[in-house]
C-alpha cells in the first residue's frame, strides 16, 4: 500500500532532523508550504519573503553556512 503524501524535511549536518507529513492535497500541500516557510522564516530571520518563495519554487532551503537543508516534496 503506498501513501501520498507532501513531506517537509529537514537536515543539519547531514542528518534527517525532522520529517513532516501530510496528505497529498491541495489542503496538505498548502499546510506543507505553509510549514516550510514557518521553519525558515523562524530558524532564519533574516530571509526575505522572496527568498523563500523562490525557495518553495524550487523545493529547497539551504543555509548560508551549508549545515541545514530543508525540503519540500511529494511521495508515493
Amino acid at each position: 500500500m503506498k501513501i501520498a503524501t507532501c513531506n517537509v524535511i529537514t537536515y543539519i549536518d547531514g542528518t534527517i532532523n525532522s520529517v513532516t507529513s501530510f496528505k497529498d492535497t491541495k489542503k496538505g500541500s498548502k499546510e506543507a508550504e505553509e510549514l516550510f516557510e514557518t521553519i525558515i522564516s523562524q530558524d532564519f530571520p533574516d530571509t526575505s519573503k522572496e527568498d523563500i518563495e523562490i525557495c518553495k519554487d524550487n523545493g529547497v532551503f539551504e543555509s548560508e553556512q551549508g549545515d541545514v537543508q530543508i525540503f519540500i516534496t511529494h511521495s508515493e
